[in-house]
């Protein structure tokens, strides 16, 4: 038996070419080592597509979500002034795709005393993850669905999230919730009690509370929030539910309540 080393293989191999033409050696190279070519190639791809994934990945990722802003005669006019509101913040507050990127997801609904619960459900469900991730940085909706989300414990209290002069300039515009009243529903929660006879106190009042904590800001100022919402919306309102980007989410509510 005689044995070939690698060396003397591959001088047997290029011997069997170098007098062909481009295209031989090409269909010869091809036939015997496509698959090493191809998985080159493909490995070659991934490499640059995940550095350039890495060059172009935004400093800041804003998330938000726009709470019963859906509606299907508006689905195509939604997504243009969806993208109308990014760009004309970017464009106004002089940020770059490179500096910040902002998903508003106007898909989900939460709706109070509504007739199918199986939608509020997937949104709780939703809300539960994103917070826990701290992937959820805002909501907006109407005051009866963020009221009701509020009572869950879902958003931060203004007064740690905002500064004291926008907090009285805008007094009138911001509702509350009462913590007695979250204590006792969960009291209810964890023994079993029926908590439809809880009584929830007028949240622009908190005057009546025992322990107000001011959680929304009517942001219906807004055009362009307006716009997206609809008509049938009187009132729009804005609640943080993370306080990991405060300073980014500070700067869009600013930037919405500017509009006014």
């Amino acid at each position: 038996m005689i044995l070939v080393t690698i060396k003397e293989r591959r001088k047997l191999e290029f011997s069997k070419i170098s007098d062909q033409s481009v295209e031989k050696r090409f269909k010869y190279l091809w036939y015997y080592y496509k698959w090493h070519a191809i998985i080159c190639i493909v490995l070659l791809v991934a490499i640059i597509g995940y550095f350039n994934a890495i060059i172009n990945e935004p400093e800041t990722v804003l998330n938000g979500l726009l709470l019963n802003s859906y509606s299907y005669s508006r689905y195509d006019t939604l997504e243009r002034q969806v993208n109308k509101l990014v760009n004309t913040y970017f464009e106004q507050e002089n940020i770059t795709e490179s500096q910040m990127q902002i998903n508003l997801d106007t898909s989900r609904v939460y709706y109070v005393d509504g007739e199918d619960d199986s939608y509020n459900y997937d949104t709780l469900q939703l809300m539960l993850a994103c917070t826990a991730a701290e992937s959820l940085d805002f909501v907006t909706g109407d005051a009866a669905a963020l009221i009701d989300l509020a009572y869950m414990q879902f958003f931060g209290n203004l007064e740690d999230l905002l500064p004291e002069e926008l907090m009285q300039k805008h007094n009138s515009d911001i509702l509350y919730i009462d913590m007695a009243v979250v204590r006792q529903r969960e009291r209810s929660l964890n023994n079993n009690i029926d908590d439809s006879s809880i009584i929830y106190p007028d949240a622009t009042k908190p005057e009546l509370m025992e322990e107000p904590v001011p959680v929304l800001i009517c942001i219906n100022g807004s055009v362009q929030i307006r716009d997206i919402y609809g008509p049938n919306f009187e009132s729009i309102f804005f609640a943080f539910t993370s306080d990991d980007q405060t300073g980014n989410t500070f700067r869009f509510l600013r930037y919405l309540l500017k509009e006014e």
